[in-house]
């Protein structure tokens, strides 16, 4: 076969596969990222409900009245924030904080309110009293315990250990277009298994420019576009929600197979290289294919940089910010 029709014939192949790979991914539904936001959009519809009831039954004073339609306004407040995100948990809990406070002060100034008018008290009236009540324990309860805070923070530490978090600077663009899907985020409910912890997945995908080292004849510099599915060993956490690490999670961190190709500098002409790798923590070793001179080589590249951070004086650490 000529070798023009066997490289034509491998780039279809690829091109192919390309496809195939990118259409299975998208096609994984992306799961939301936790169910407060419909939980408080359920208790606000639930409020509106018990309203328009209370109204329809002409029974209700306007302080219940008012008291239920706040109730919703301010569920529907929560909801819309932007920040209501379980990876940013200081800012999740100051909006679950400020939801807490601006229920409880609707309370008390609908108890104040009947008690000056001279009505009976709010737990004489069932939709201000065990309505409102069961469905605040029902939509809203379970997110302002402590245990749910814990479960929160937990998950925040294993997705900060995953470095394509959109948080993190070293995250690029192609890699937090992956970051919701089932199979490599976050699924808050999923149970405990090897491809799950706490909610968290620990695949992750990876896509990153690696500058390495390909050891043939002489060593060669290269840069390498770097693509691959990792798996991240997390650490586990005592009742109290503090971090034990493992030795897998301390030494090894992550590891996984990875394709790439890019350029090699070598006998003063760049060459284009293939290959194929497997990276563990900070780096990965190569098998590397030289396509101008056909070649093969070892190879090890840099895939994160969390290193060096540590060698670096304190001054020079606002370079990585």
């Amino acid at each position: 076969m000529k070798p023009f029709l066997l490289k034509t014939r491998v780039c279809r192949v690829a091109g192919v596969t390309g496809l195939v790979l990118i259409g299975t991914l998208t096609t994984w539904a992306r799961m939301p990222v936790d169910t407060l936001r419909s939980n408080l959009t359920a208790y606000a519809s639930s409020m509106d409900q018990l309203s328009q009831q209370a109204n329809a039954a002409g029974t209700n004073p306007p302080p219940i009245l008012i008291f239920l339609t706040t109730c919703r306004d301010n569920a529907q407040w929560v909801a819309t924030q932007a920040n209501l995100h379980p990876r940013r948990t200081n800012d999740l809990n100051a909006v679950l904080t400020e939801l807490t406070r601006r229920l409880e002060s609707s309370r008390s100034l609908a108890d104040a309110q009947l008690r000056s008018a001279g009505l009976p008290p709010r737990s004489q009236y069932p939709a201000a009293w065990a309505g409102e009540g069961q469905a605040y324990e029902q939509f809203v309860g379970p997110y302002t315990n402590d245990s749910y805070r814990i479960k929160i923070s937990n998950q925040n530490e294993l997705l900060r250990r995953k470095y394509l978090e959109p948080d993190d600077p070293q995250a690029n663009y192609v890699e937090t277009l992956a970051q919701d899907f089932s199979f490599t985020r976050y699924d808050g409910y999923r149970r405990n298994s090897w491809r799950s912890y706490k909610g968290v997945s620990p695949l992750e995908v990876k896509l990153r420019l690696e500058p390495a080292i390909a050891l043939g004849s002489s060593a060669t510099p290269a840069l390498l576009l770097s693509g691959g599915l990792l798996y991240n060993f997390f650490p586990t956490f005592d009742d109290s929600g503090r971090v034990k690490e493992t030795t897998y999670s301390q030494f090894v961190r992550r590891t996984g197979p990875c394709l790439g190709g890019g350029i090699g500098y070598h006998n003063g002409s760049v060459d284009p290289l293939l290959g194929g790798g497997w990276q563990v923590r900070w780096f990965t070793v190569w098998m590397l294919y030289d396509t101008a001179s056909r070649d093969y080589s070892f190879g090890v590249g840099i895939s994160e940089w969390d290193w060096v951070k540590k060698t670096l004086p304190s001054g020079m650490l606002d370079l990585f910010k």
